[in-house]
């Protein structure tokens, strides 16, 4: 089974996310900081990451393009809390594959994602 890691600084989100994802069959694993997941990344365990942009170890930039230097070719979905146009150009800049907003319709938005860069 594929492995999905949450990277979040928000124990609350990342419970309700694994709970929400593991319901639905999906395998998946939570980190508080970016570098915990990365030394999980770097060994090629990983299928997807979803992440927010805030650490207490790091910047959330910082961590996708980290993550993305270790394997380039890894879809990343950002979940974020803010709809700034700059923001989310960045983002894609550095290579996401997705973004959804915790605001938003963030459930019905991410089950297509996870789909789309997982076969299951």
């Amino acid at each position: 089974m594929q492995k999905i890691i949450h990277v979040d600084n928000s124990a609350f989100f990342r419970k309700v996310v694994k709970n929400f994802l593991t319901e639905r069959g999906f395998l998946i694993e939570n980190y508080s900081q970016g570098g915990d997941a990365l030394d999980l990344i770097c060994c090629g365990q990983v299928s997807l990451v979803l992440t927010g942009l805030s650490f207490s170890d790091m910047d959330g930039e910082v961590f996708i393009q980290k993550a993305l230097e270790y394997v380039p070719e890894l879809p990343i979905i950002a979940i974020t809390s803010t709809q700034d146009q700059e923001l989310e150009e960045r983002l894609y800049d550095l290579g996401i594959k997705g973004r959804v907003l915790k605001s938003g319709a963030w459930k019905e938005q991410l089950i297509p994602m996870l789909n789309r860069f997982l076969s299951y």
